[in-house]
Order: structure tokens, then C-alpha cells, then sequence
């Protein structure tokens, strides 16, 4: 059997280390390869964020030294 707690916060979601909240249409972030997160982790992140906010969407593009990612609507 389960004790039920009362009054027991829900913790905050986990916030995204990548600036989306932030990034108006037109904007671009910029991930160096020296950071060792591999790219679809960044495309993952941004297909999630597009999952939750409708009219979210991206690009992203290899580029010289890393990753960009774009706001595209």
C-alpha cells in the first residue's frame, strides 16, 4: 500500500540547455564540435520543443567547427 502525501510540490519540467524559449523567427543558435554533444541530440531537443509549443518550427544545418539550429516559425 501507498502512503498519499498532500501538499507535496510537483518539481518544475526540466528546462532545455538549448536556448529555444529565447530564439524569435530568424534566429540562430550555435552548437562547437569541442562540446562533444552529438547532433541528434540537439535535433532531438528541437523536435521535442516543437512537439510541445505548435508553431515551433527549425532547421538545422552541419556547419565549419559545429551545429546550427534556426527558428524558423
Amino acid at each position: 500500500m501507498y502512503k498519499i502525501d498532500k501538499n507535496y510540490a510537483i518539481p518544475p519540467l526540466m528546462r532545455s540547455k538549448f536556448p529555444f524559449r529565447e530564439m524569435k523567427v530568424g534566429d540562430s543558435f550555435f552548437v562547437p564540435k569541442k562540446e562533444k554533444v552529438p547532433t541528434s541530440n540537439v535535433r532531438c531537443a528541437a523536435e521535442s520543443w516543437k512537439k510541445s509549443h505548435p508553431g515551433f518550427t527549425y532547421a538545422s544545418r552541419t556547419v565549419e567547427g559545429g551545429l546550427r539550429v534556426w527558428r524558423k516559425t
